[in-house]
């Protein structure tokens, strides 16, 4: 039975974080439930697979959601902290000592949020305040700069804005991973593809370049698709408001 010794493999660690997110254990019952997209179904088996039972419902063009109702798998999830109505009492400490990584994979497959196109990325957990410092405190001394930790409306967020510092949390937690949800990896692998093709960051910037591009009418987007920054960026560089302390080069 899976976690009957606590988090002990990847594979547990993995579906730990996955349940932490999405996961419901309901009040007085011995029943666990996760409810995704359609397009999830195929991690839902996976996951049932892993589990070795429950029942995957479909409800078309809707969602499709996974029940399980085991008195000895759900006593296990508890004695590691999995509790009824977790939304605003997960605690950093229910993060595991073993393959921290993959439990931060799989909350992020739960949770979590990868944006990319062109030169923007953002990636982000969401959850409770002590999940995100958790988080943060793990990627502080590996990334520059470390954002502190936001709020959102009623949910607490902790992630980065930049495809380079999102590369550097994507080759920890996608690093072999045996297991992931489909969708949010290709999102991965395309913010790598990027960086390997523009492998520019602000400081490296042809400055002088863009600006005489500018001058001599260039459009502000043929510039940015050139340069593979925003249009916004483009138009700030232009006007002198960013980089003013940098020697065109």
């Amino acid at each position: 039975m899976p976690f009957e010794n606590g988090i002990t493999t990847r594979e547990e660690s993995y579906w730990w974080g996955f349940l932490i997110g999405d996961g419901n254990l309901a009040r007085g019952r011995n029943r666990i439930s996760l409810a995704a997209g359609q397009q999830d179904m195929p991690h839902f088996l996976r996951m049932k697979e892993f589990i070795g039972m429950g029942r995957i419902i479909p409800f078309p063009e809707r969602c499709v959601t996974y029940i399980v109702e085991n008195k000895v798998l759900t006593n296990n999830l508890r004695a590691i902290g999995l509790e009824p109505a977790k939304t605003y009492t997960i605690d950093k400490k229910l993060t595991p000592t073993n393959y921290p990584a993959d439990f931060y994979r799989g909350l992020f497959d739960s949770d979590g949020s990868l944006f990319v196109r062109d030169n923007h990325c953002i990636l982000r957990w969401n959850g409770t305040m002590s999940m995100m410092e958790g988080i943060k405190g793990h990627f502080d001394n590996k990334i520059e700069k470390s954002p502190n930790v936001w709020k959102d409306r009623n949910i607490y967020c902790w992630g980065v804005h930049s495809r380079f510092k999102a590369e550097i949390i994507g080759k920890e937690i996608w690093n072999n991973p045996t297991i992931c949800l489909d969708r949010k990896y290709e999102l991965v692998k395309k913010l790598y593809e990027i960086n390997e093709q523009h492998p520019v960051q602000g400081h490296t910037l042809d400055i002088s370049n863009i600006k005489e591009s500018r001058q001599n009418g260039i459009s502000l987007k043929e510039v940015a698709e050139k340069h593979h920054i925003s249009v916004s960026h483009v138009s700030r560089i232009a006007n002198g408001q960013r980089y003013k302390h940098l020697n065109s080069r």
